[in-house]
């Protein structure tokens, strides 16, 4: 019988997984749902349960459709990650793809070349670092990754695989604070232990709130 299985992983929140017998083997599979809401899992469930009981299995099956543009590409891909990654993850791959059409336009996948990656490219670099460059590419290339893995669309390989990247800087973040202010900081909150605590924490780390409040 097919059922939700419910690990925590080790920035302590709950993921989900489904255990289902594949109907073709007779083996027991997992299919990782990740971190998403529980009715998004119940809802998986069904879709599973629905492809067990017409003989397929959900770990490899496909649903074709026609080679998409871009644009449809990132509202199927927004939509099948909903509920699974933050809203602002989201929307900074929604971002990197818009730029990418709005300096080609609205292609097909299959009709993107290594030659409009390259032109996009050295467009950026007029108003972008190499590091924000590498990020958009590497949004773009990642929802067209998924895709494949998802869709039989009619593209024999990911039109962004085996492009170089250009270089960053690979310069350190400087500090906002010197040395000196830091220990004057941390002096003038010796009365308030906790607070002095947190500031030591933050400032040997370099941990957003969030992402100490998530450790």
């Amino acid at each position: 019988m097919s059922h939700i299985d419910t690990y925590t992983k080790r920035n302590g929140r709950k993921s989900y997984r489904i255990i289902y017998k594949s109907p073709q083997t007779g083996n027991r599979d997992t299919i990782s749902l990740g971190q998403c809401l529980y009715g998004t899992a119940k809802t998986r469930l069904k879709e599973i349960e629905n492809d067990i009981a017409l003989g397929v299995d959900p770990k490899r099956k496909v649903s074709k459709i026609h080679c998409p543009r871009l644009l449809e590409l990132l509202e199927l891909d927004s939509e099948r990650r909903l509920g699974r990654v933050s809203d602002r993850t989201i929307e900074n791959t929604s971002l990197s793809v818009r730029n990418f059409v709005e300096s080609q336009g609205d292609i097909q996948v299959a009709e993107i070349t290594k030659k409009i990656i390259d032109e996009w490219m050295r467009e950026r670099e007029k108003t972008l670092t190499p590091d924000s460059i590498s990020i958009y590419f590497r949004s773009i290339k990642a929802m067209i990754t998924r895709a494949k893995e998802k869709y039989d669309i009619e593209i024999a390989a990911n039109p962004f695989n085996n492009i170089e990247l250009p270089r960053g800087t690979g310069k350190v973040r400087e500090r906002v604070l010197s040395r000196s202010e830091i220990s004057l900081l941390l002096k003038l909150t010796e009365q308030d232990a906790n607070f002095n605590r947190i500031l030591r924490f933050y400032l040997n780390t370099g941990c957003r709130l969030r992402e100490a409040l998530e450790l």
